[in-house]
């Protein structure tokens, strides 16, 4: 069920149910999702090839450094005026990249 509210009232009745976590399970929760996203760094290969693919693409492959977050890369797309992009579109895109040995 995804919870979407159109009043205040709705709000507080999604919330109703709702509690905090302990902070051991946040940092637990993070550091999966750290795991999950950590920087990955195109090979030269990738490079090479991406020469040859849309624009998006390349503009990922150009930023995959090792350091810079998948956040990092779809906030710099977006903010160019293009059409958006978030941090799961770069991660899906790594993912097949990873799957042909094109990141590290």
């Amino acid at each position: 069920m995804l919870a979407g509210a159109r009043t205040v009232e709705q709000v507080d009745q999604n919330l109703g149910g709702a509690r905090r976590l302990e902070p051991d399970v946040v940092r637990s929760i993070d550091a999966i999702v750290a795991a999950q996203f950590a920087p990955a760094r195109a090979t030269p290969t990738a490079h090479a090839a991406a020469a040859t693919w849309g624009e998006r693409e390349r503009f990922i492959v150009a930023r995959l450094d090792g350091r810079m977050r998948y956040e990092a890369i779809a906030a710099a797309w977006t903010d160019r005026g293009e059409k958006p992009m978030i941090a799961a579109q770069v991660k899906v895109f790594v993912d097949r990249l990873a799957e042909q040995g094109l990141v590290v």
